[in-house]
C-alpha cells in the first residue's frame, strides 16, 4: 500500500480536478465534515464512495450503525457533496482518490490520505456503542 499526505495548497478549485473520498460515514462527525470541507476547498463538490455494509462488517467486525441506504441519503445532503455512491473493493474510484487518516479503509496505489484539522467525539461515540448488541464487544 502506498500512502501519502496531500500537501497541495488550498485555493480556488480546479474544474478538471475532481475528488472522490472513500469512507464509511457511519456516524457523521466533525472530523468527517472537516475532511469534506478541506477537499471542497481544493476541488469543489466531492464524490463520496461509501463502503457497503458487508465491507464495513469485514473491517470493523460489526455491521454499521446506519445502513447503506440511509448513509447514501444522509451524505447526499451534506454541503460540498457532488455525488454519492456505494463502494465495494472491486469498484473503480474516479478522479483524485482520498481516504481519511486512521480510518481502516482498504486502498492501494494512488490514494491520498487526508488528516482532519479538527478533532471530534467519534472515539467516545465508538466507546459508548461498544456494548450495544451487534455493534462491537463489551469491555
Amino acid at each position: 500500500m502506498s500512502e501519502r499526505t496531500d500537501e497541495r495548497p488550498t485555493g480556488a478549485p480546479e474544474a478538471t480536478d475532481t475528488a472522490c473520498l472513500v469512507a464509511v460515514f457511519d456516524v457523521i462527525s466533525v472530523r468527517d465534515l472537516d475532511v469534506l470541507a478541506q477537499l471542497g476547498e481544493r476541488h469543489g463538490p466531492v464524490t463520496i464512495a461509501l463502503l457497503d455494509d458487508d465491507l464495513v462488517h469485514d473491517l470493523y467486525g460489526r455491521p454499521p450503525l446506519t445502513g447503506i441506504e440511509d448513509r447514501l441519503a444522509l451524505v447526499s445532503h451534506l454541503r460540498g457533496v457532488g455525488g454519492v455512491r456505494r463502494y465495494r473493493l472491486q469498484d473503480p474510484v474516479p478522479g483524485r482518490r482520498y481516504v481519511i487518516a486512521r480510518e481502516p479503509v482498504p486502498h492501494g496505489e494512488g490514494f491520498v490520505t487526508v488528516t482532519p484539522r479538527r478533532v471530534s467525539a467519534a472515539d467516545s461515540v465508538t466507546a459508548a456503542t461498544a456494548s450495544v448488541p451487534g455493534h462491537g464487544t463489551a469491555a
